[in-house]
């Protein structure tokens, strides 16, 4: 029987970033270089936002884009 996966946005790996980095939202949005929409799009685990925009906050937090999404396997 196959098994489904669903993905997820990691969004706990961001907010772990701002708390150990001590930055606000708009200035993580300045340093990643992305709207705030953009990021409260990327917290709500929107996956139809633009793929730049997973580039840049990959980019600026020092991860992988594949860090930036959780499979979950679905019974």
């Amino acid at each position: 029987m196959k098994r489904e996966t669903n993905i997820k946005l990691n969004t706990q790996l961001i907010k772990n970033y701002l708390k150990e980095n001590n930055l606000s939202i708009t200035k993580f949005c300045e340093m990643c270089n992305i709207g705030r929409s953009s990021y409260y799009s990327f917290m709500r685990s929107n996956l139809r936002i633009k793929a730049t925009i997973f580039v840049k906050i990959a980019k600026f937090t020092k991860n992988k884009v594949e860090d930036l999404f959780i499979r979950e396997s679905v019974d």
